[in-house]
Parts: structure tokens; sequence; C-alpha cells
């Protein structure tokens, strides 16, 4: 590792990881945004292997961290841990990196942050040390030294002692108490269906793209379109990859990610030509969360429909190949 400090809890960053991070790295807008999710994601897989590790509970799918829409409109590296009823940030360091940023957003139950440093090659990522949000609080701060960490040994003691202290403050909760959570919680709820409503409209725009790799002309520019598929029950993410085959055609691959579970639904999906024919497709590679097809050609200027259907849902979106 490049850093500071020796002996750090090292996390081996495998296959796993990278996948997550590419899921909701190619969602975004811009390269730069794109990267910084990429870190990120594995900045909290790793503070998450790491607790696990020491038997601390944790609820990776419920952080923020782990919702593409979120991630599109916030810097997130969130990791809630539920027995204390707070959550932890976590911050990508680079190899050679001696100080990071602190997202200055989202510090509601946030106990504080935790550094992670990568090796040059991303296949470890080192916990640096732990900043709790006491240390800045009065007097905030952009930028942290990594000298100025308290080791993680101090996160790990405050974790364990806020487990004890929730564990023997068993009181009943009184009514008022209860009225204030249900509020509390409402608000969450209103705070994703704002956030997941952006998201939409954003998406509902009339170029029906938002992640343009490039905008030239050039021969291998590729084009990439994002739009979420609304099942009732359940959301999904369709994703569609073009790139030049020759001056008539395109390939084109087609891939859906899960938004709201850990698991793709069981649904049927059709490709559907101009002609109203359905086109034969077969799967490329596929997880519980995702489903890739194997590259087709189209012709630039035909229109092509994908139509998903799980029970009596059905969504069509079309598209023409530019």
């Amino acid at each position: 590792m490049n850093s500071t400090k020796s002996n750090l809890p090292t996390i081996l960053l495998d296959r796993e990881a990278h996948r997550l991070a590419e899921k909701f790295a190619f969602l975004q807008v811009t390269p730069e945004k794109r990267q910084k999710v990429y870190f990120n994601t594995l900045a909290v897989y790793a503070v998450n292997r790491y607790l696990k590790r020491l038997d601390i509970e944790t609820n990776l799918e419920q952080s923020d961290s782990c919702h593409p829409v979120i991630h599109s409109l916030f810097d997130v590296a969130d990791l809630i841990l539920p027995n204390i009823n707070k959550k932890l940030e976590c911050c990508s360091v680079l190899p050679g990196e001696t100080a990071f940023n602190l997202p200055l957003q989202g510090t509601e139950n946030l106990i504080g942050y935790v550094a992670v440093q990568f090796n040059d090659i991303l296949t470890e990522a080192g916990i640096l040390g732990f900043l709790p949000i006491t240390a800045i609080s009065n007097n905030p701060l952009q930028q942290i030294s990594i000298s100025d960490l308290e080791s993680v040994d101090t996160l790990i003691d405050y974790i364990f002692d806020a487990q004890e202290a929730t564990s023997v403050q068993k009181t009943p909760i009184s009514i008022i108490e209860n009225l204030a959570n249900s509020v509390r919680s409402l608000r969450q709820i209103n705070i994703i269906d704002q956030v997941r409503q952006t998201f939409q409209e954003f998406l509902e725009e009339p170029t029906l793209s938002y992640a343009h790799r490039s905008a030239s002309n050039h021969q291998d520019t590729e084009i990439s379109l994002a739009t979420e598929i609304d099942l009732g029950s359940q959301k999904l993410v369709l994703i569609i990859e073009m790139t030049p085959k020759d001056e008539q055609r395109k390939r084109i691959r087609l891939s859906l990610e899960s938004i709201d579970i850990n698991k793709l639904p069981p649904f049927q999906l059709y490709i559907i030509e101009q002609s109203g024919e359905i086109f034969p497709h077969q799967v490329e590679s596929e997880s519980p969360t995702h489903i890739q097809l194997q590259t087709f050609n189209g012709r630039i200027g035909e229109n092509f429909s994908v139509k998903i259907v799980y029970g009596n849902v059905s969504v069509t979106e079309n598209f023409i190949v530019p």
C-alpha cells in the first residue's frame, strides 16, 4: 500500500467489488462523475467487508451508496450500521495521496469518516483510519491529512460501546417519540420519491440519453442510453450501448440492472424489429442483479423496440439507431 501508515487492515478488491463499482459508475453522466462513483463504491465495499469480518452488522443494500438514482445527484459513500442507527462515510484515497476531501453533505446520523486507500492496480484497499464527526462539527474542514486520522480501533470501540448502550437502553417509546419517528420516516420517503422523480424526468427528456461518452462523430464513438423501467412493484434500469460497426451499421448491446432489489424479477424480454417481428437474442452474461445480452447489429436510421413483461405489467421502450 502507498500510504503513510503500516500494518493496516487490508481488504481484497475482488471481481464482485469491481462489478458493483462498474454498475454504479456506468450510469453517470461525465467521466469525472463515473470515476468518483467507481472509487466511492470500492471504498464502501472495503469498509463493509472489514466490519463484517469483525461481526459488526451493516446494511449495504439500504445505504444511499447503493442507489444509482441518488448517486446521480449527490456525492454519497455511506454505509449504514443498523444496530446503532448510525452511518459511516467512506472516503477513497488514491495511491500516493496524503490527504483527502470530505463530502460536506449528508451528515445526519453520521458518526464519522473512514479513509480507504487503494493500491496502484485497485486490487487491495487499506483501512487508513477514522475521523469522528465531532472532530469537525465545530470547525468544518474540507480536506483532511491522513496523519490526522485516529486509529481504526477508535471506530471499533465506538461501535461496540454504542451497541452495548443501545441494548441496555430498551425503555418503552412514548407516543410522541413514535409520532416523531413516523414523521422522520415519511420525510425520508418523500426525499427518495423526489430524487427518483427528478431522475425519471431527466430520463424522459426528448434525447432519451444522458450518458453520452463522446459527442464527436469519430469512428470509435460510443453512445450509451439508460432509462428506468417501472414494472409496478419492481424497478429496473435498461442500458443500451451503441458502437459503430461500419458506415451503415452499429453494434448494439442491451443490459438490465436492478434498482430497488437484490435480485432481478422473473421477466420476459423481447426485441422487436421495425417490421414488427421479434428478433431472437441470446444472453451473454447474467447474475442475480444483472443481465447482459449478446451484441447485435442495427442499421443507422432503423427503429427497434424493447418490450419487458413481468406478470400482468408490460413496458415497451422505442429506440432509433443514430
